[in-house]
């Protein structure tokens, strides 16, 4: 008797596990890839109008030694950047970019001695809503410096302070443009295309400032030419992305 229930028990409970098992329903398999894809690259671009400024000055100045050469130079800093400040125009930030010291040779007399060259950039950065006070005020800001000793290189960059919105934008048309390219191709094989598999966009992006008067200056004056009225122009952002698509 004994034998015969626990016999019985087994049955039940191999039953029992059989219609739990049965009862659970049917799931779909995933369907494998079938390889069949197309792999595209596309190219999206944002434009928008600058909001901000960067003003870009330096100093060089030469001395009999390295000490002289230093305070030299600091002076003319000095003076360029009261001549900033004068203009008493809001929100201007200045900072240092880099210095360097240099020992110059004559080529024709490499004996002689020349001394010693102390170099230091600087830039006056400020941002405007409006971009045709932006350019009016940088350009005052470089006429400023070039008047009280800036006599080394520098120039002028528009570019937009929060490139967030710009970058987005550009990134989704980016992805449009690909897949648009992958559909065109896929018609052209009689074909369709059935999802978007994958996306890469690590192929890269490029930011295009508008700059200005980037150029020698030589003796507070643009090298050869009167400077000009600004405008800020226009920033760009251009996105690529690789697109895997199936068909």
């Amino acid at each position: 008797m004994r034998a015969t229930a626990t016999l019985l028990g087994v049955l039940l409970v191999a039953v029992t596990a059989t219609v739990l098992v049965r009862g659970q329903p049917d799931r779909p398999a995933v369907p494998p890839a079938t390889g069949r894809t197309i792999t595209v690259t596309g190219t999206g671009t944002a434009t928008g109008k600058p909001d901000s400024a960067r003003v870009s000055f330096a100093v060089s100045s030469r001395a009999a030694d390295v000490p002289e050469a230093r305070t030299k130079t600091a002076t003319a800093v000095r003076k360029v950047l009261d001549a900033v400040a004068a203009l008493k125009l809001a929100d201007v930030r200045t900072r240092t970019t880099g210095t360097s010291v240099s020992q110059p040779r004559d080529d024709k007399d490499p004996a002689r001695d020349l001394g010693f060259d102390v170099w230091q950039g600087f830039t006056a950065r400020i941002s405007r809503p409006d971009p045709d006070q932006l350019a009016a005020e940088a350009e005052r800001i470089l006429d400023a410096g070039l008047a009280n000793g800036a006599n080394a290189n520098g120039g002028v960059e528009f570019f937009v302070e929060d490139a967030t919105a710009l970058r987005r934008q550009a990134q989704q048309r980016a992805v449009e443009d690909a897949v648009a390219a992958a559909g065109a191709y896929a018609a052209g094989a009689k074909l369709t295309v059935s999802e978007v598999a994958s996306i890469d966009g690590s192929s890269g992006e490029r930011e295009d400032t508008m700059s200005q008067v980037q150029s020698n200056f030589v003796g507070g004056r643009r090298a050869g030419a009167e400077l000009p009225s600004f405008a800020s122009g226009n920033v760009s952002i251009t996105c690529t992305v690789r697109v895997v698509c199936r068909y």
